[in-house]
């Protein structure tokens, strides 16, 4: 399903994508806050077909490629994929030229209201890298709260979990 906030537009990414999708992977500035470390392009391309079978899988949720929807810029990645019974991941960027225009609030605000309207999603995680404090502001204003901190993939990680309202 694709989606679309005041801004910007949300399509389910597609093999077309690969261009805008390993220019995010492999952006150094970006990843720093998402990684630790830009992908190779190898590691992007295994990500890259991940996220085509997730969405392949899973119709309702998946990974999309965010675009302006003025001129249909690429300005970055977003996905809501499930973890487990109940239980969803959000997570989204930008590359830095969109930086500090309010798009991330944009972004998973757009996630989280989506998220409300699945019967199978109770609850979502955010995974963040300890250094990314302007995400970890913006998850703060989503009533995001923090209930560990250890690693991921062996990178320093802080989980967040959201209770979708009105549910069990």
């Amino acid at each position: 399903m694709n989606l679309t906030s005041g801004r910007l537009l949300y399509n389910k990414i597609v093999e077309s994508d690969l261009s805008n999708y390993l220019s995010w992977y492999t952006h150094e500035e970006v990843m720093r806050f998402v990684m630790g470390r830009p992908f190779t392009e190898a590691e992007a391309l295994a990500r890259f077909d991940k996220a085509l079978k997730t969405n392949e899988d899973y119709p309702q949720v998946g990974w999309y490629c965010v675009s302006d929807k003025k001129n249909q810029n690429f300005v970055g990645i977003a996905k809501l994929v499930f973890v487990e019974m109940g239980l969803a991941e959000v997570g989204y960027g930008m590359m830095p030229i969109h930086w500090g225009k309010k798009l991330g609030t944009e972004m998973l605000q757009t996630l989280v209201d989506y998220a409300q309207t699945i019967a199978e999603i109770n609850e979502l995680l955010a995974i963040v890298h300890p250094d990314n404090v302007a995400t970890k502001k913006i998850l703060a204003n989503q009533n995001f709260t923090l209930i560990s901190s250890g690693f991921e993939d062996s990178r320093p990680a802080e989980y967040y979990r959201l209770p979708i309202s009105g549910k069990p």
